[in-house]
């Protein structure tokens, strides 16, 4: 008779869920349960109804009494995965899915699942593993935006954006309004070096969502690659403005306000990205280069010494010291400099041009020589841009 009582409760509990009411489920897969504590389906079905009410903490003790009396079954398994993935368990996530998919290999077919395990594994930066769930769901399901979508993201956060493109591209045409598509198809189209395509995906992010700094970000990084300075300059300053702490958009105006021959706002926002960035380097690139330009050479010298002491091997601040050297006609200072800059740059085009004009303002015509000799190896022009300084056609070839 119990067991009868149960199954009635049990089957409304299930219609009850079809009308969404939920607290209702739980109350009524309870009474089941007391009456019938082996059932296995009682204890889901509480499970479920609690997920369904974002209620996940709640929700796993039930996946595991059910597991507790049927541990081969594959669903208790799988939703105890989802709740997992929702309170950020990402370990215990994957090696429950894994157990469910083991079990009952269907398991392994079903969206929901696919999109949350990609998710679990994309969390823990395990990215190879994320591309595949998502890629499986994507071929399983290549009609489903939300699939293909975190498929072409997954391959994007790979660097593997010349794959990502087209999958990016067809998960818009699935879902144009989805803004974070657009975003992440600029950003796989900058990688590309297609920056006029990726400018149109990063317009139309915020013509779908005006608030992303990022994508404000990305417009002025495709503008300032486009050689556009001052447009590039005014996006970030936008995006700067959306998000004020964001190191990225500082890093990038800097950058532009050197190109723009602003050295008062370079070195600004160098101090600002110091801020941000205590004792990386981005910041103190800045500072160098607007120091150096505004003729400031004993305040860059120092700082590149500084960058020198927290970054012994640091390039920026090798680069820095030898270029001021360079710049102020210390050619003895600068040589050494730029030979230890070349051995961690070896193809560097631009630190063997300098390093010819070093040597060859110390005297050292062979070494100068020598250099431009490499270069026709490397890049014919810089190496004929060498040989009009040799020639004595142009007296630098410093900007």
């Amino acid at each position: 008779m119990k067991w009868l009582q149960a199954t009635l409760y049990l089957v409304l509990g299930k219609l009850l869920s079809k009308f969404g009411r939920y607290n209702a489920t739980i109350v009524v897969c309870k009474r089941a349960a007391a009456l019938n504590p082996e059932s296995v389906a009682a204890q889901c079905w509480i499970g479920w109804a609690h997920q369904r009410l974002n209620n996940y903490s709640a929700a796993v003790p039930f996946f595991e009494g059910a597991i507790q009396l049927r541990p081969n079954d594959a669903y208790a398994h799988a939703q105890m995965a989802s709740s997992y993935t929702q309170l950020n368990r990402d370990r215990d996530a994957i090696a429950e899915f894994v157990r469910a998919f083991r079990m009952n290999p269907k398991y392994g077919n079903r969206r929901e699942y696919l999109l949350a395990l990609g998710g679990a594994y994309a969390r823990l930066q395990l990215m190879n593993e994320s591309v595949a769930a998502y890629e499986k769901a994507s071929r399983l399901f290549p009609k489903h935006p939300e699939s293909v979508y975190w498929y072409g993201w997954a391959l994007s956060t790979c660097n593997r954006f010349a794959e990502s493109e087209p999958v990016l591209r067809r998960a818009i045409a699935l879902s144009p309004k989805n803004a974070d598509a657009h975003y992440n198809l600029g950003v796989a189209l900058g990688a590309l070096g297609k920056w006029e395509e990726a400018a149109v995906e990063y317009n139309k992010t915020i013509a779908l969502d005006s608030t992303r700094a990022d994508a404000y970000g990305g417009l002025g990084v495709a503008h300032k690659e486009l050689g556009q300075f001052e447009t590039a300059r005014d996006y970030l300053k936008e995006a700067i403005r959306l998000s004020a702490n964001h190191p990225d958009a500082y890093v990038q105006i800097g950058a532009v306000y050197i190109e723009l021959d602003r050295p008062h706002e370079a070195l600004e926002t160098g101090k600002k990205l110091r801020q941000l960035l205590p004792g990386e380097e981005e910041g103190y690139w800045l500072m160098i280069s607007g120091y150096t330009r505004l003729g400031l050479y004993n305040e860059a010298v120092d700082l590149c010494e500084e960058l020198l002491r927290l970054h012994p091997e640091s390039l920026t601040a090798k680069e820095g010291l030898a270029y001021i050297y360079l710049k102020s006609g210390k050619f003895v200072d600068a040589i050494p400099i730029y030979k230890s800059a070349i051995e961690s740059q070896p193809n560097a085009t631009y630190l063997h041009a300098q390093l010819a004009e070093a040597c060859l303002g110390s005297g050292n015509v062979q070494a100068a020589s020598e250099q431009q000799k490499l270069l026709l190896d490397l890049d014919k022009s810089v190496a004929e841009q060498v040989k009009a300084l040799l020639r004595g056609d142009v007296k630098t070839l410093l900007t």
